[in-house]
């Protein structure tokens, strides 16, 4: 155990440093690398009772928490494990580092979309402003340097204002569409997982400008952006779906606005080991029936 316990302690520094350079800098790779999963799993080993160790459990709570931030749909399993990891690890006393503005963040960024996809669905007027307010709370969330997070939220605020337009008419909702999409091609910068998706939103809001007003220069801007979209498309093996239009003939697997990044080598999906009662060997061995003895909220196998 003597041994054991400064690996421990490294590994657990560590994460929190990863986490805390993607909360302060923004720096995706900081929690999307695989040297940040491969530092979890062996912290997994080095604990022999989570049940005992609540800075180990928390430590990897918020680095899935950052990375189901990023993943969009993609990272759905991580935050499923960050929510099991907090429950077993009960309730903790506030602190810097607690995580709470990032369950924050993710919990508005989650909303926005939720409620976007609620409006898409359903023509109800009421239901779309719901979307736009959900939208524009994430956006005052996020700090503008946080750019590989507000790309998305403005995409998918430019396919609200498209929407909109869609079912009103209204010139001044597709032009602050295009406005939006702009502001999120900005952001999507080189090497955004998510670029090929917000070009296309861009080009397909520009092309429809052009079908209401005739302008010559947006009709030659979307056919621009649509042949890159296509290329990075066909170079990364992203789905940009073309039009993200909710009224397309055939609707894309996935919204033209949600983060996506490939998938890492390294598994991720430690949800049973979350719970107490997966893969991690000794974890499960050692404490699974002490942790659910200990943890009364901590789901049973």
């Amino acid at each position: 155990m003597s041994m054991t316990a400064p690996v421990r302690d490294q590994l657990v520094r560590a994460l929190q440093a990863r986490v805390r350079l993607f909360r302060m800098a923004f720096d995706r790779d900081a929690v999307l690398a695989d040297e940040a999963l491969r530092q979890a799993r062996e912290l997994m080993r080095r604990v022999p009772d989570p049940a005992r160790d609540p800075e180990a459990v928390l430590a990897l709570a918020d680095l899935h928490r950052c990375r189901g931030l990023l993943l969009g749909e993609e990272g759905r399993a991580d935050r499923e494990v960050a929510d099991a990891l907090e429950r077993f690890a009960g309730p903790q006393e506030p602190g810097e580092e607690d995580g709470g503005s990032g369950r924050r963040l993710d919990g508005l960024l989650d909303r926005a979309l939720a409620r976007l996809q609620e409006a898409e669905r359903d023509p109800e007027p009421a239901l779309l402003e719901r979307a736009f307010h959900a939208l524009r709370a994430a956006l005052d969330a996020l700090p503008p340097q946080a750019h590989a997070l507000r790309a998305p939220v403005l995409s998918q605020l430019g396919l609200a204002l498209r929407l909109r337009h869609q079912r009103t008419g209204s010139l001044r909702d597709l032009n602050d569409a295009v406005a939006a999409l702009r502001r999120a091609e900005a952001e999507a910068g080189a090497g955004h997982p998510d670029r090929p998706a917000v070009v296309s939103a861009l080009g397909v809001a520009l092309r429809e400008r052009h079908e209401r007003t005739g302008a010559l220069e947006d009709l030659t801007e979307a056919v621009r952006l649509a042949r890159a979209a296509a290329a990075a498309t066909a170079e990364g093996d992203h789905d940009h779906g073309g039009s993200c239009s909710p009224s397309a003939g055939k609707r894309p697997r996935r919204s033209a606005t949600t983060v996506r990044r490939p998938r890492p080598a390294t598994p991720t999906r430690w949800s049973t080991w979350a719970c107490c009662c997966g893969s991690a060997g000794t974890w499960t061995a050692r404490s699974g029936a002490a942790g659910r003895r200990s943890r009364p909220g901590t789901p049973t196998p």
